[in-house]
């Protein structure tokens, strides 16, 4: 599922490297969080994490996918991640998400399931 990749981080930094939580309702999935930490990115772990999601999301009959990310200087993975794996940019909320004291957008995504 990930690509093989020579790196120096151990097995039980790779457990702790990522997070996940994926809400279903009536009829759409909700990615709530994705984190990878930053010694472990680039390696295909949320791709693989939100992949799984989106596996469970179609066994469990949801009709699609939605995704938020905040937009800020050091999240232009994020994006590039959600769009690779076929979601659509669907709306951007200003001033969403409370980072520190600055507040920045939140970039809202979906993919269609059925």
């Amino acid at each position: 599922m990930f690509p093989v990749v020579k790196t120096r981080i151990t097995l039980r930094k790779l457990i702790r490297a990522a997070g996940f939580v994926l809400n279903t309702s009536a009829i759409v999935a909700h990615v709530n969080v994705v984190g990878v930490i930053e010694e472990a990115r680039r390696l295909g772990i949320a791709s693989g994490l939100i992949n799984e999601g989106l596996r469970v999301a179609r066994g469990e009959d949801q009709m699609a996918v939605m995704a938020q990310t905040l937009h800020s200087i050091g999240t232009g993975g994020a994006p590039r991640c959600y769009e690779r794996l076929g979601f659509v940019h669907a709306f951007t909320i200003p001033r969403f998400y409370a980072v520190g004291t600055e507040m920045v957008d939140g970039r809202f995504y979906v993919r269609k399931l059925q």
